[in-house]
């Protein structure tokens, strides 16, 4: 077990986070994802989405110590389904905590993550820093 998944993660209450969402969708109805706040926002279940598409960017980043925000979950479901959505947030939360258990010491200390939107000489977080706010994120 490394340092992220034995101190960070329970300091940062990440599985209480993960819950909360889990509870947040055991009380939202498909109607609610079609929810608008205003006439130009996105819909409930857009931002949802966006949600999900930032936590894969995060456990793509801790496998592959690159980051790139351009995937977008291709199954329009997520948008528009609860259980859909609720089925992606899981497995995405598994991958999450995955990724991060497969991290050696090392990696937390030493490695950096390349983000596509920056210019690795003027950004590119240790691996340690970027799980601190995916912690805090998800």
């Amino acid at each position: 077990m490394n340092s992220l998944v034995r101190d960070h993660l329970p300091a940062t209450y990440f599985a209480e986070y993960q819950l909360l969402r889990s509870e947040l969708m055991e009380l939202l109805s498909d109607d609610d994802l079609a929810f608008r706040p205003g006439s130009n926002g996105f819909r409930l279940g857009e931002l949802c989405r966006e949600i999900g598409d930032i936590e894969h960017s995060y456990v793509e980043a801790l496998r592959t110590f690159r980051q790139d925000f351009t995937w977008r979950n291709p199954d329009p479901r997520v948008e528009h389904s609860v259980e859909a959505l609720a089925a992606w947030f899981a497995e995405l939360d598994t991958q999450l905590l995955a990724a991060i258990e497969a991290l050696t010491e090392d990696d937390i200390a030493s490695r950096r993550i390349v983000r596509s939107d920056f210019d690795v000489a003027e950004f590119a977080p240790l691996v340690a820093r970027s799980s601190m706010s995916t912690a805090r994120r998800f």
